[in-house]
């Protein structure tokens, strides 16, 4: 049941002190013109159509109202109000007289005359009074157009420019003109953006017309457009027996767009399943971005959670349980297995692992579907409207939401063998990425990964922590393939892989250090820049037994909880910088001699004047004696 209220802005008085707002001028005779006299200034006393704040006070002063005169029927009229029209849905066809009765008295008592109520049942109709009905069985519902007769809604298709070279301000123009906030025809309006996307890439100006190079994407796009509406049942079931509803999000994304789609799914306990689509949302990839299609699909999954979440919140229909489909294996993996990612990566699992966690009661699940089943592909690809129309993928859904939930296809419970480049893709994200990856890294970044041997991946690897939960152990396995056969002569990583934080020489290994000595001449700046390498080892192996002091400290900073007493971090931060410094010099030693005595291990000695007469103290520095003897002195003071 819809209705409306009449001329519902100017129901409302503006207060005296506000009306100067909404002056204007206005001629006292028209045929005079602008000449001293002829203008006359006047104000509104009601509240005006075409100002920005107009719906708000409108709704606002129905909100004061309906509190002032209190029923039963005010909540529903208050969550399904639009402006000036007013909503009502029910199942049980005695309610209905009842729902006009109540609201067209409480209006009335608002000073506010509801009518022109529509109804999809013609007995009711028939016995509202004839002042109160619409005069027409179709309507406008929320910029859809509404035919109560067949209960169907229908969304007005654009009308193309007359102009086989129309310009772009007539392009842009021709894509806003269909209306369709719920993404049901999205599939048709993706070439219409690329081509826009692509115009701005050219530099066409607004008044320009198309370029010849793009007018057969043009004329691609033209035939998408030959069909004026669309016809889509208003009712996702007629039937609502149901005994539990599901909602399935389907993510898909390409080299250009990624796009997402929401079905709703009706069990019932004496036939089929009953599913039909929702919601779908397109976007495409910045002009200005390099995101892989890996990470397209991210986005498509994050975009779709987001979606969910939204409809979730509406509270239109008790969903029971989640579920996100996704054909790339890439992305599900980046989500379900929580590896420390770089910035771009992480940010959306973080985003996707808050929005799970706000729909605990749900029981969000992650599952792979195959491309060819995938609903959420013709979004990302487009269509026509007449391929929309007979497309039960999208209108339905894939035909295996026909069967039981167990017999859904979903290869993450199953033995998964990943091909070289899809593991090349995952890990290139990861805190360990390939060499390929490591130029467009920072100076600093490059130093971090350069001290990560083929040794320490696989160590890493090797743990339980690191092996995939839903995927066969052999992916590591791979990725240790992979790895030796990637890695080239690189660093040691002394500080991670035994007791001693500096096994002196190997035989056939020549020491190098990781240390950018030459990068800055200030001690304090080289302690700072090393501890963020020994931080970034730190996140990037959390479950590594780590030996020596430093990495253990820094381990520690990483489990410490935020909420930790602010003493306790400060005192750990002061020691891990300590033992930092500690290691350059001990660092320090070991390249300077290398650098003066080749391979030959032999016996350290430091090159020094004999004067100071230098001691090896027990945390492995040397030290010289001061010539302090006061007792308050410390020993660092005494020996520095």
């Amino acid at each position: 049941m819809t209705a409306d209220i009449e001329k519902a802005f100017l129901q409302v008085s503006l207060q005296t002190p506000h009306r100067n707002s909404t002056r204007f001028l206005w001629f006292r005779d028209p045929r005079k013109g602008m000449k001293p006299g002829n203008l006359i200034t006047y104000r509104f006393t009601r509240i005006p159509f075409g100002i920005a704040c107009s719906p708000f006070l409108l709704d606002v002063a129905i909100r004061i109202h309906l509190e002032s005169h209190p029923h039963p029927v005010n909540e529903k009229i208050l969550s399904n109000l639009y402006v000036d029209n007013v909503l009502f849905t029910t199942n049980d066809r005695e309610e209905l007289m009842s729902l006009y009765e109540h609201s067209k008295a409480v209006f009335t008592k608002c000073q506010m005359n509801l009518r022109e109520y529509l109804v999809n049942d013609q007995e009711t109709m028939v016995n509202i009074p004839s002042h109160d009905q619409a005069k027409s069985t179709s309507s406008k519902l929320l910029g859809y157009a509404w035919d109560a007769g067949t209960d169907t809604l229908s969304i007005t298709i654009a009308v193309l420019p007359k102009s086989e070279t129309p310009t772009k301000r007539e392009i842009a123009s021709f894509l806003g003109g269909t209306y369709d906030p719920m993404g049901l025809v999205c599939p048709i309006t993706i070439s219409t953006k690329m081509l826009m996307q692509l115009m701005w890439k050219e530099g066409v100006s607004w008044d320009s017309p198309i370029p010849k190079k793009l007018l057969p994407e043009w004329k691609k796009i033209r035939k998408a457009f030959e069909d004026p509406c669309y016809y889509f049942p208003r009712q996702l079931t007629t039937r609502y027996n149901y005994e539990e509803v599901q909602m399935l999000v389907f993510c898909d994304a390409n080299d250009h767009n990624f796009a997402a789609c929401v079905y709703l799914r009706f069990s019932f306990k004496d036939s089929p399943p009953v599913t039909n689509l929702y919601l779908a949302k397109t976007r495409q990839k910045s002009l200005n971005q390099t995101s892989t299609t890996p990470r397209m699909e991210l986005m498509a999954i994050e975009i779709g959670l987001n979606a969910a979440a939204t409809l979730i919140q509406e509270k239109t229909v008790n969903v029971s349980q989640i579920k996100i489909f996704s054909d790339s294996q890439i992305a599900l993996y980046w989500i379900l297995k929580g590896d420390r990612c770089h910035a771009f990566v992480s940010n959306r699992v973080a985003t996707i692992n808050d929005v799970v966690a706000s729909l605990s009661g749900y029981n969000v699940t992650f599952h792979h579907v195959p491309g060819s089943s995938n609903p959420a592909d013709i979004a990302s690809r487009g269509a026509t409207l007449a391929e929309l129309k007979e497309s039960s993928l999208w209108q339905h859904g894939p035909d295996f939401l026909k069967l039981s939930p167990d017999q859904w296809p979903n290869s993450l419970k199953k033995a998964k063998d990943y091909e070289e480049d899809e593991l090349k893709a995952i890990m290139k994200e990861l805190v360990m990425p390939t060499a390929s990856t490591k130029k467009k890294l920072s100076k600093f970044q490059t130093v971090a990964i350069n001290v990560l041997t083929a040794q320490t991946i696989d160590a890493a690897w090797k743990t339980e922590a690191y092996t995939p939960r839903v995927f066969r152990r052999d992916l590591a396995q791979s990725y240790h393939a992979l790895a030796r056969s990637n890695t080239t002569t690189s660093t040691q990583l002394l500080v991670a892989v035994s007791d001693d934080e500096f096994p002196l020489h190997k035989p056939g290994i020549r020491y190098k250090s990781f240390v950018p000595y030459t990068g800055t001449q200030s001690m304090v700046k080289l302690t700072t820049t090393v501890g963020f390498i020994m931080k970034f080892l730190a996140r990037a192996f959390p479950h590594q037994l780590w030996k020596t002091p430093l990495m253990k400290t820094l381990a520690q900073l990483e489990i410490l909880p935020r909420t930790e007493e602010g003493s306790v971090r400060l005192s750990l931060q002061i020691t891990a910088r300590e033992l930092v410094r500690n290691y350059i010099l001990k660092d320090h030693y070991l390249d300077d001699f290398f650098s003066n005595s080749g391979d030959n291990p032999g016996n350290f000695r430091l090159r020094c004047h004999r004067s100071l007469a230098p001691i090896r103290a027990s945390d492995g520095l040397f030290h010289i004696r001061r010539p302090i003897e006061q007792s308050h002195a410390s020993t660092s003071e005494k020996f520095p």
